[in-house]
């Protein structure tokens, strides 16, 4: 794993959507006897990066934040602008990386999104360190993915629901894959796939 006082990089957590597909919060969901939100914090604390920025918004950081005993090396930040979509947790987030040379962006509904996954993206940054690393899965570009700071301003560019793979697409050859088993990056979006993470996972 890597050591967070000499990482580089911050990892943030996106984690201000509104779950409409599901019609409910989907982060306090359980998977393991922990809730999705959790997996995700402490997946990117095993890793060993230099600080967690968790973008939320007010109405879940009330409800799920306010009595959790977090590390003081991860900043929860509320995105008042959530409508904006993705983009605008994106925004939020680089604001308390400007310290960092690269941040590595990841979604709170992967479950299956491991810490060694995280420690092995950072590692290949380190080898590659003006490059995009990201997680690929039949080399279609996948979260979690890693951006030095120099693809800040672009990332920071990005409008509505448009992510970090549009920075990438713009910058294909920028792009070190990781190939990952699709099942490791699924994430939830609806009932269904809550059942069918939680059959992979027992």
């Amino acid at each position: 794993m890597f050591d967070g006082h000499t990482s580089d990089v911050s990892i943030v957590i996106l984690a201000a959507g509104k779950s409409s597909r599901l019609g409910r919060d989907k982060l306090s969901e359980l998977f393991c006897g922990r809730p999705l939100f959790r997996i995700a914090i402490d997946a990117s604390l095993a890793a060993g990066c230099r600080k967690v920025v968790f973008v939320t918004s007010r109405e879940f950081a009330e409800q799920h934040l306010s009595g959790a005993s977090l590390p003081e090396s991860v900043i929860v930040v509320i995105n008042e602008q959530r409508d904006e979509g993705i983009s605008s947790s994106i925004r939020k987030g680089l604001e308390y990386c400007a310290d960092s040379g690269a941040v590595l962006l990841m979604v709170a509904d992967q479950p299956f999104v491991t810490a060694p996954l995280l420690s092995r993206i950072m590692c290949e940054h380190m080898k590659n360190r003006s490059k995009i690393i990201a997680c690929c899965v039949n080399g279609r570009f996948r979260n979690p993915a890693l951006f030095p700071s120099e693809y800040f301003p672009l990332l920071r560019g990005l409008k509505g629901e448009t992510g970090g793979s549009a920075v990438m697409a713009a910058s294909r050859s920028s792009v070190v894959c990781i190939e990952v088993d699709d099942v490791q990056l699924r994430d939830i979006d609806t009932q269904d796939d809550i059942e069918i993470l939680r059959r992979v996972s027992k």
